[in-house]
């Protein structure tokens, strides 16, 4: 797989850091933030090739965060990857997402899983509209 810049956004800090200890491996770019006040900081200072997004940013909302990438023009062609515990939520929601472009990981998952859903969704972003 091709490097790529990808944002973590999840508000466990350890489990950002797992994240992007495994994708740095893995020969990905990883930033992380704990807030969607500070994704927005990054996404502005250089725009991330992929986004995984927690649903459940502690007080603050994931989804009214996606919401607000989806309708913004310089932000909504960035492939987002739903990734949370908020089963019920997630899976309600999945036919809404995917028709955002965006793709769903359950937590907890398999890391090759995790590979597939990223290519998945690099794929679909390179590919003509």
């Amino acid at each position: 797989m091709k490097p790529v810049d990808i944002l973590v956004i999840d508000d466990d800090a350890t489990f950002g850091e797992l994240l992007q200890s495994f994708l740095e491996e893995e020969g990905h770019h990883t930033a992380i933030c704990t807030t969607p006040a500070l994704a927005r900081q990054s996404i502005q200072q250089s725009q991330p090739d992929l986004i995984i997004l927690d649903t459940v940013l502690g007080p603050e909302n994931g989804w009214r965060f996606l919401e607000e990438l989806k309708g913004d023009p310089s932000t909504a062609t960035i492939p987002v990857l739903v990734c949370s515990a908020a089963v019920r939520d997630v899976i309600a929601a999945t036919d809404r997402l995917r028709a955002q472009g965006s793709e769903v990981l359950l937590k907890p998952f398999d890391l090759d899983e995790l590979l597939e859903k990223i290519q998945l969704l690099l794929r679909q972003s390179s590919e003509p509209s």
